[in-house]
């Protein structure tokens, strides 16, 4: 019960609506302190009592008369119903189970603009009937790559001092956001865009222009994050096709070793340039200091630069420009290898009736 304004706000005639987005409070923006390991108790032990914070950033509260339901939930009330009734509920067709898998479920879509109309964030939300509230981390989407649904993090990214999953800081200013629905007819505005603030606590005493600066600074990082950490992505998917390739030439009695030879020097071109993004692995595997990577380099960048709302530092600034360069010289390199070579091997192995592996195109087949 840290915040219940929003029940003055529920009024009848608005809980009559199909949906409505109640005011938001204005949101300040700052970083947020985190003294034991992102907030929680660290290594203190049970006994040492905490209670969680309300969520930081913009919170947005929303109602729905009715909930958003998918084809299965809706024939099951339809079921139910006629349960109630002492009437006969018969087994689904083909078809009704075939639409209910391949359905895509409705959601709830709140959408963030900022005072130029630039889509800011877009969140989902819970599609139940009822109150719902969720919050917005006043930052801009995350550059890194996602696989599988999920955003890939390196094993050493921690959440409150390496930017994490989330992008950089948006700008203090003037601020909406509107409800939409996503269903089979496609996307719809529910609720007209609502207006907020988000208010600097002004602890970094940065002018405007400034502010605008260190916005441009932060995604013009984020966009050498995103190449950087994707060619990586890549460059690794390279090298697993590399190690099929190896195992499926090992166990083809029709093709030549040479074949294997040829693969393992493309394994090593691309783990020379691995290590140019990642630093070198044999020294510190053995815990010997070793150039750093330029993944290190934009990690570094972000970490210090993205969990403050001061002004990107000298360093900040040298970091890039280095990272950038030997990120350009890198993919020069890599390109050729990915674009020519790897699928020159894959086109070699398919025409020699080589079992399939990823990476490759369909399979040639004539009956």
């Amino acid at each position: 019960m840290d915040d219940y304004s929003p029940l003055r706000d529920l009024t009848k005639p608005i809980a009559e609506k199909p949906a409505a987005v109640l005011p938001v409070k204005k949101a300040p923006l700052y970083i947020p302190a985190a003294p034991l390991a992102e907030g929680g108790k660290a290594y203190q032990g049970a006994s040492f009592y905490t209670a969680p914070n309300p969520p930081f950033g913009a919170t947005i509260t929303y109602h729905l008369k009715e909930a958003l339901k998918t084809k299965k939930a809706a024939r099951r009330e339809q079921e139910q119903k006629l349960e109630r009734e002492s009437r006969d509920v018969f087994y689904p067709g083909w078809d009704t189970l075939k639409a209910e898998d391949c359905e895509d479920p409705p959601a709830v879509i709140l959408t963030i603009r900022n005072a130029a109309g630039q889509i800011v964030r877009r969140l989902a939300g819970p599609g139940a009937s009822g109150l719902h509230r969720i919050a917005w981390d006043l930052r801009w989407p995350s550059y890194r790559p996602m696989i599988g649904g999920e955003i890939v993090r390196r094993g050493d990214d921690d959440e409150g001092f390496s930017g994490g999953r989330s992008g950089p800081l948006a700008l203090p200013g003037k601020y909406t956001v509107a409800l939409k629905k996503r269903d089979e007819q496609g996307t719809t505005e529910v609720v007209p865009p609502t207006a907020f603030e988000v208010e600097p606590l002004n602890l970094a005493m940065l002018p405007p222009p400034d502010r605008e600066a260190v916005m441009a600074f932060a995604r013009q990082t984020g966009e050498l994050q995103r190449a950087a950490l994707g060619t990586l992505e890549a460059l690794n998917d390279g090298l697993s096709q590399v190690a099929n390739i190896k195992r499926i030439i090992d166990q083809t009695p029709t093709l030549l070793l040479k074949l294997r030879q040829d693969a393992h020097s493309l394994e090593l071109k691309l783990l020379d340039l691995r290590e140019q993004f990642t630093g070198d692995p044999t020294k510190s595997r053995r815990n010997e200091p070793a150039q750093v990577g330029l993944i290190d380099r934009i990690e570094t960048i972000i970490g210090g630069h993205w969990a403050t709302t001061s002004a990107p530092t000298g360093s900040h600034r040298k970091n890039y420009d280095i990272a950038a360069a030997e990120f350009e010289a890198a993919l020069k390199n890599l390109q050729p290898l990915l674009d020519r070579d790897l699928p020159g091997l894959h086109e070699t192995l398919e025409a020699a009736g080589a079992p399939w592996a990823p990476g490759r195109k369909l399979p040639q087949w004539k009956r």
